[in-house]
């Protein structure tokens, strides 16, 4: 994701990714981790700085304007962002909680069984708060599986089971991917591994994953 694919982020872009002349120095510039420090500030709370010099306990640094309180709000919500994650994979946009919840609103859509994703400051503060949350079951994973051809389908059928059982922790198709490369060991995962970096169409849907793993093991 260069500079370009970033504009439509609009004033949200700086926060979510760095340009590419900001990456390219910061990657070039050598980190002197005894000279590198943060300091506070009556009006950023803290500041990045450079020590210059020190004598005992006293330490003279110069810090630089411009960084970023950590509480500070910044413009990474408004509708700009929603519309630059909509329909976004997860290798076309910087993680967000936009893109999170419309994929899972997205998946919601594909299968039979609507499952209600709530994603919202007031259920970030209720969980906070102990408020009582109702939790999705827990399920021990299936046994590794190491390529053996006759226990191939019975071990994708435990992996679709985990996923009716706790359908918002596996909402999107590539964490159902990913949590199935996770079993493999073997022959069965040097596979699944050539096609997870490969980014081929299997690795976007379980479905789709499944059927090639039944002819590929």
């Amino acid at each position: 994701m260069g500079d370009a694919v970033m504009e439509e982020f609009g004033p949200a872009a700086p926060y979510l990714r760095k340009s590419d002349k900001e990456r390219l120095e910061a990657q070039t510039r050598p980190f002197d981790m005894k000279k590198e420090c943060f300091v506070p500030d009556a009006e950023e709370e803290y500041l990045k700085a450079t020590i210059i010099s020190g004598d005992g306990d006293k330490v003279t640094h110069e810090t630089l304007k411009g960084t970023t309180y950590p509480y500070k709000w910044l413009p990474v919500y408004n509708q700009e962002v929603v519309v630059a994650c909509r329909g976004k994979k997860r290798t076309e946009a910087p993680p967000h909680i936009f893109s999170i919840s419309d994929n899972a609103y997205q998946y919601m859509l594909s299968v039979e069984n609507l499952v209600l994703v709530t994603i919202s400051q007031a259920a970030a503060s209720s969980s906070s708060q102990g408020l009582p949350v109702e939790a999705e079951p827990h399920v021990n994973s299936p046994p590794v599986y190491g390529g053996d051809p006759n226990a191939c389908r019975p071990f994708l059928s435990q992996c679709a089971l985990v996923f009716s059982l706790q359908p918002c922790h596996y909402a999107t198709e590539e964490a159902r991917v990913a949590f199935v490369l996770t079993l493999l060991t073997g022959r069965a995962r040097e596979w699944g591994t050539a096609v997870w970096d490969a980014q081929a169409p299997p690795c976007r849907s379980f479905g789709d994953f499944r059927a090639e793993m039944t002819e590929a093991v």
